[in-house]
């Protein structure tokens, strides 16, 4: 029997259950044929910072999830995943370090990097590292700090905020700054509810954020939070420092917004 209220993992408040869905919803629109699992998955909303979360996918080993979300149907849900959004992100980046970061040679690690595709497009330039707990290739921190971390659609995925945090913060050197990517709940969330394109635990989308409970999760670690849309963040110890803010809005709002069809 699922639990009608629990914790919340950010703020520690009463997160009651906010909508069931079925374990095979997904966030591809495109992909009109029919899927059921016969398993429901309960998402709870925290009353107070409205960081929503399902604890579905949280026992589970790398291979565990490897093999029950990540295998070899998941381009069926993510079509983007393998070359499409790393390519845009190559493109997103260049413009990043070229328009709205300061000259001169700076260390990037890819976090959540996934098959490493970015770096392979970027080439060298600018030179990127890379991060991800279920690659066996680069499933080890990187030794050293950073000073921009790149972390697109995988916060939505991690089911600890406070692990991931935590990494940023360990990762971060004093100037560095976090440019990432999740979509932030919309206004109309409470009567989408799990009719939201966006939440689909078959994409293991399992920690969907407000912008209240990142401003939380960041303070936590000593960072301070930008949203830049309803998409892109940033997350810094001192927010302009490093990063021309002015500048990355603008280079972010270049880029296609919301689903993206292929």
């Amino acid at each position: 029997m699922t639990e009608t209220t629990t914790i919340c993992k950010i703020c520690g408040g009463a997160a009651p259950v906010f909508t069931s869905v079925d374990f095979e919803k997904h966030c591809n629109k495109q992909l009109t044929e029919g899927r059921f699992a016969g398993t429901p998955v309960a998402y709870y909303r925290c009353a107070r910072c409205h960081f929503m979360f399902t604890p579905f996918l949280d026992d589970l080993s790398p291979a565990e999830l490897v093999a029950r979300v990540y295998n070899e149907d998941y381009i069926k849900f993510d079509p983007l995943y393998p070359v499409i959004r790393p390519r845009m992100n190559a493109g997103f980046l260049r413009e990043i370090v070229e328009e709205a970061l300061p000259p001169g040679p700076i260390r990037i690690l890819d976090y959540g990097a996934g098959n490493g595709m970015l770096s392979q497009l970027l080439d060298g330039a600018p030179p990127v590292e890379n991060y991800d707990a279920l690659n066996p290739r680069f499933d080890r921190l990187p030794d050293g700090r950073f000073d921009l971390l790149f972390c697109s659609e995988v916060v939505e995925h991690i089911p600890d905020p406070h692990g991931l945090i935590a990494d940023w913060d360990g990762l971060l050197n004093e100037q560095g700054a976090v440019i990432f990517s999740t979509m932030t709940q919309p206004d109309d969330i409470a009567s989408l509810r799990g009719d939201w394109w966006y939440l689909g635990p078959r994409n293991g989308h399992v920690s969907l954020y407000s912008r209240y409970s990142l401003d939380l999760l960041c303070q936590q670690r000593g960072l301070s939070y930008v949203p830049i849309d309803a998409q892109w963040h940033l997350a810094a110890r001192e927010p302009g420092q490093f990063v021309d803010v002015a500048r990355l809005k603008a280079v972010a709002d270049r880029l296609p917004k919301g689903f993206i069809e292929v």
